[in-house]
């Protein structure tokens, strides 16, 4: 049981870990194709708003 749980955590680390980096760069690209260079900055900048901002364009 606690090995199962163990590489879940884990997993769920990772995935993440990803998502954490890839996603507020995909945002910020998406600004800056758009020339919005402020949110671009804030999207890198300030860490909760850039993965929501890449969520957000990811799935519209």
């Amino acid at each position: 049981m606690s090995d199962s749980r163990d590489a879940f955590g884990g997993i769920f680390a990772l995935v993440f870990t990803a998502a954490s980096i890839i996603l507020p760069i995909y945002s910020a690209i998406v600004d800056f194709s758009s020339d919005k260079f402020m949110w671009a900055a804030i999207d890198i900048i300030i860490f909760p708003i850039g993965m929501i901002r890449g969520l957000m364009y990811l799935f519209s």
